[in-house]
């Protein structure tokens, strides 16, 4: 194997392949049909990132990923770099330098991508959804669900404390199901991807930017079955200002300590009170509403609820101080319901 490319390309290359192997460090460089290609997988996530260059001889090697990564971003990021495999040293010189890097003897982990009839997405719906509902993600079992119908796309996350759904119209005409690692989903979007395609069967969702692939694992457990409480809504309804709500409940939660507010609420006033042994403080915020109500909530959760949802105004709401207080709105075009559960007293 023999290749050419800038320091800048490999160590570009390199350090989005070793994303998904930080226990291994280890990574494949390989060269087929005129590309320079950086694969790293460890089972669960893969990620495959094309080089500019120039090939003169096809071949792959497995090597430490942290030492190239370090040599190349030593140097002039445009000096362009002789790397050739030999016996079991992988040989980069350039720029009067010769260094060579130790060869790990040891076939390496395939990467498994959707086969034919994968279900296509665009990147930025997935994008938009993922960043409605990640404050609700719970850490147990870093899953979120994602699944099409009736020409929505929609995506649910859950810590049993609260839950949240965002939805975004789609013009897929087939109905799916698939549970993504939360993990892997974060690592996939941050590398900007285009499209996304999703195999249920295969259990395997490959994103796709640039120059890079980046394919995850979904999961097989079960998801709890939040669908039922984000629809069970109440029927008193009150419109609450974001920004104002939102610096009213900062404010609080820093007297509460950590315990529960209080808020009262009628048709053209929220009140939302806080006692602990840091201190006391009251709030009044004026609404638009058509009942009355009274519940204590853990302030943290009603923040992360409402800023999940964006916007000038939400719609809160009610059954009764026993029951999940709903919040919802638009965020960008993309439709949000999270649900609070009450603090019981």
């Amino acid at each position: 194997m023999r290749f050419r490319t800038t320091a800048g390309d490999l160590r570009e290359a390199c350090a989005t392949a070793e994303l998904a192997v930080k226990t291994t460090g280890a990574i494949e460089l390989s060269t087929s049909a005129n590309r320079i290609v950086a694969v790293g997988g460890d089972g669960e996530i893969g990620i495959r990132r094309t080089c500019l260059g120039d090939v003169e001889t096809n071949g792959a090697v497995v090597c430490g990923a942290r030492p190239l990564i370090a040599y190349a971003g030593a140097i002039d990021p445009e000096t362009v770099l002789d790397v050739s495999y030999e016996g079991s040293m992988l040989n980069v010189s350039g720029g009067g330098r010769v260094y060579r890097f130790a060869v790990i003897g040891q076939q390496y982990l395939q990467i498994e991508e959707p086969g034919e009839g994968a279900h296509i997405v665009s990147a930025g719906g997935i994008s938009d959804l993922y960043a409605a509902v990640r404050h609700a993600i719970d850490p147990n079992s870093m899953l979120v669900k994602c699944v099409t119908g009736e020409g929505l796309l929609t995506m649910y996350a859950t810590d049993m404390y609260r839950g949240v759904a965002a939805s975004r119209e789609t013009d897929h005409e087939n109905s799916w199901s698939v549970l993504f690692p939360s993990n892997g989903l974060t690592l996939a979007l941050r590398q900007h991807p285009h499209t996304v395609r999703i195999d249920p069967r295969g259990r395997i969702a490959s994103f796709y930017a640039e120059h890079t692939t980046i394919s995850v694992r979904l999961g097989a457990s079960e998801f709890p079955a939040i669908e039922t409480v984000l629809t069970n809504k109440g029927s008193v309804v009150w419109k609450l200002p974001v920004n104002e709500t939102l610096r009213a409940l900062k404010r609080l939660g820093s007297v509460a300590a950590g315990e529960s507010l209080r808020c009262e609420i009628n048709e053209e006033e929220l009140c939302v009170q806080a006692s602990s042994t840091a201190g006391t403080g009251v709030e009044y915020v004026a609404i638009d509403g058509e009942g009355s109500g009274v519940f204590n909530v853990n302030p943290q959760l009603l923040i992360d609820a409402l800023e999940a949802v964006g916007g000038e105004t939400a719609e809160a709401h009610y059954q009764d101080p026993r029951k999940a207080l709903h919040i919802s709105g638009t965020r960008n075009g993309t439709s949000v319901v999270c649900v609070v559960m009450p603090v019981v007293r």
